[in-house]
């Protein structure tokens, strides 16, 4: 709840935003946006579609019994339902794989590109014959840590990127999103501690932060209103957050404006394996923050925040929530 106090960019148009999110991890770039601009508007859309809000989104199906058993060692049972942040170059994208054959993609800015998939061996392919783009990875169980080869079209050549983070992402359906969103629903106090220039000699030093986080329905069942207060420059900055469930992407859509400050939008992409957010997000300074809201139980959260600037931590913040029982 104690995230983004910048402002990041406005969204581009489709094909703008297209050549923004993958053509920096492509060795050859104008290649990768022909494919890209291809792929996006030729691929055909999932066999099973539902309308949803005027717009058409993928139907998640039922694994049939055949699928259940379907090995968990191949790369095309595991991949379904993770999201995985890849490096290369410097830059850094989100694929968040679901279980009927789509992909998002999204970049460090949080613009997202849907798109389809297939697993196949150790490879995931995007798009198809000379527009197509393919991940190779090592194994087929991905980890943080591993290195797969990105290759496009028939070429040989490849370049090598490395997987930073892989988390489960079931999508929720709708009461889940809401049961979440219930949990939060009190007044909590806030406790830790933030330290600033952790790049500097001594590592900078440490503040301790004390709060008081209230939180209501916005729309009762739909989102909810966050009250907090955090310390910026040695005084505390009242705050006003917004939280709801988009159910087309899947993902936690936080806002955050503070006086003096300008409005944050980012993503929060829920664990439910770990029960535990997590959130990335590109600041207008170049400045990365990187976000996990973990729920220890019903009455405790744990916040971990830290800002990088040029692959330095520069910024680090955690806080426990301890809920206010009256």
């Amino acid at each position: 709840m104690y995230e983004s106090y910048l402002l990041g960019p406005e969204s581009p148009t489709q094909l703008n935003q297209m050549r923004k999110l993958l053509s920096p991890i492509i060795v050859l770039p104008l290649l990768g946006i022909a494919f890209l601009i291809s792929a996006a508007f030729t691929q055909s859309a999932p066999d099973t579609l539902q309308e949803t809000s005027g717009a058409y989104a993928p139907q998640e199906k039922e694994p049939t019994r055949l699928e259940e058993k379907q090995e968990k060692d191949t790369l095309a049972g595991f991949i379904p339902n993770k999201a995985i942040l890849v490096e290369m170059n410097g830059q850094k994208n989100w694929f968040r794989f679901r279980n009927n054959g789509s992909v998002t993609i999204e970049d460090e800015s949080g613009d997202t590109i849907p798109m389809q998939y297939m697993a196949r061996g150790i490879r995931v392919t995007f798009g198809k014959g000379a527009d197509e783009m393919a991940f190779t990875f090592r194994k087929p169980k991905v980890s943080a840590g591993d290195i797969l080869t990105l290759t496009i079209g028939n070429s040989s050549e490849g370049s090598e990127a490395r997987v930073l983070e892989v988390v489960a992402t079931r999508i929720l359906n709708t009461k889940e999103a809401t049961d979440l969103l219930a949990t939060e629903i009190g007044k909590w106090k806030v406790t830790g501690t933030q330290v600033n220039g952790t790049h500097l000699p001594g590592g900078g030093t440490p503040e301790r932060v004390e709060d008081i986080s209230e939180v209501n329905w916005d729309v009762e069942g739909q989102s909810i209103s966050v009250k907090f207060n955090p310390l910026i420059n040695g005084k505390k900055v009242p705050f006003i957050g917004h939280k709801e469930y988009d159910a087309n992407e899947g993902v936690f859509i936080w806002r955050a404006k503070g006086e003096g400050f300008p409005e944050t939008v980012s993503r929060q992409r829920y664990d439910l394996e770990k029960r535990t957010y997590h959130s990335q997000l590109s600041h207008p300074n170049g400045t990365e923050e990187i976000s996990t809201y973990e729920i220890i139980d019903e009455n405790k959260r744990f916040l971990k925040n830290h800002f990088k600037q040029n692959g330095e931590v520069v910024f680090t913040l955690e806080l426990t929530f301890t809920r206010i029982t009256e």
